[in-house]
């Protein structure tokens, strides 16, 4: 018995031309724009048939997540500024140079004409314009620095040289502009010759090395001064020596900083009898840092503030015979932070906690979308959709 065969369908002119209108545009997309296939978001849809991976597309994701990454980098330093600001907004300012302050920073402690009989240090006290940055100078050489409080006073340590002293102070406003030189007070450390001569090992001591050349201004303000942005672009001396009193001096001070941001100080050490450690005190109870310099030279040392207002630095060295210095200054801390209550301290807590874990969860969203990238490439090399898998893996 004969079973009737189904009648295929000749093609005709029409469904021909329709055919090959669709080849040409296939091979047209595929030839001259070959991206597009890869930037593909949306699956073709579904007839019941298998698909080519290559229609699957992670590229696109990927750029997309890029331009989302960075949007919230630029973003990230106005939510820091906002915390800082009571009204929650961001002022912008030009400098405009001014006059220079009117009123010097005069010297009251120590008088004129002292004599002492130690090494040490000595603290000097005055008085000088309101919010100015003083800097001390022994022998016109930069001794130590501090800010002007608000009453019109300024007190700091230094460290003085065997023999005469000649003790002066300038006070800087916001533009690192000078005021009025002011007279300077003579101080005279005597000390016996024996304790020159020798240490109290007895073995004999190192001559006194030359004082380096030291800036005359070691503040740094952002858009103000010219020579350097950050202490890392400070080059100290050539020279450097060791031997006789240990030294230790702020070189490089950024005056102005922002709270919550790292910031570099530069400190020099040279003198005594390396290795040198040196205890920073940051003007805060719960900050210090402890650091350690095997030979003369400069260092940076990182810090960073959560609140606003004036901090005063010290840097306490003890060389390897344990003879002490210490070094002085002080920065200003920008901003006010703005007063919370109980509720508003919770909100602030959500937010800051929210705004924090977005970083980790844009990690995950890319590792997410590189793993199934990473799983459909293998599937299209190893998986099933792979072609010799039939023959390879079939039974």
């Amino acid at each position: 018995m004969k079973i009737p065969q189904k009648i295929k369908k000749l093609p005709t002119k029409k469904t021909k031309r329709h055919a090959r209108r669709l080849l040409v545009g296939a091979k047209l997309v595929y030839a001259k724009t070959p991206v597009i296939r890869h930037l593909r978001l949306i699956e073709p849809k579904h007839t019941g048939k298998l698909i080519s991976h290559r229609h699957t597309s992670h590229v696109a994701l990927m750029l997309i997540l890029a331009t989302v990454g960075i949007f919230m980098y630029a973003s990230q330093g106005i939510s820091w500024a906002a915390k800082f600001v009571n009204s929650g907004s961001v002022t912008v300012g030009t400098v405009v140079p001014g006059p220079p302050p009117t009123i010097g920073a005069v010297i009251d402690s120590p008088l004129n004409g002292t004599t002492i009989n130690s090494p040490s240090t000595i603290q000097v006290a005055g008085t000088c314009s309101r919010s100015s940055f003083v800097v001390v100078y022994d022998n016109n050489s930069l001794a130590g620095s501090t800010s002007c409080t608000v009453t019109g006073t300024f007190s700091l340590i230094i460290q003085l040289v065997n023999g005469d002293n000649s003790i002066t102070a300038l006070n800087f406003d916001n533009l690192n502009q000078s005021g009025p030189v002011t007279p300077a007070v003579l101080v005279k450390v005597i000390i016996a010759e024996a304790s020159l001569t020798t240490s109290s090992t007895g073995s004999p001591k190192q001559i006194e090395p030359p004082m380096p050349q030291l800036p005359t201004n070691p503040s740094i303000i952002g858009g103000v001064t010219t020579a350097l942005s950050s202490c890392t672009d400070y080059t100290p001396p050539a020279y450097l020596r060791t031997g006789g009193q240990p030294h230790v001096e702020f070189v490089c001070v950024p005056r102005l900083i922002d709270p919550l941001l790292n910031k570099d100080i530069g400190i020099l050490a040279w003198g005594g009898e390396p290795p040198y450690a040196i205890s920073l005190n940051w003007g805060q109870e719960d900050k210090a840092t402890i650091v350690s310099m095997p030979s003369p030279g400069y260092k940076t040392v990182g810090v960073k503030y959560s609140v606003a207002g004036f901090f005063n630095v010290s840097a306490n060295m003890v060389d390897n015979k344990a003879q002490s210095t210490v070094a002085s200054t002080s920065v200003q801390v920008n901003g006010t932070l703005a007063t919370q209550n109980t509720t508003s301290s919770v909100d602030g807590n959500s937010q800051n906690s929210l705004t924090d874990s977005t970083g980790p969860l844009y990690i995950i969203a890319v590792a997410l979308t590189l793993g199934f990238w990473g799983g459909d490439i293998f599937n299209r090399k190893y998986g099933t959709r792979y072609r010799g898998y039939s023959r390879h893996y079939k039974t």
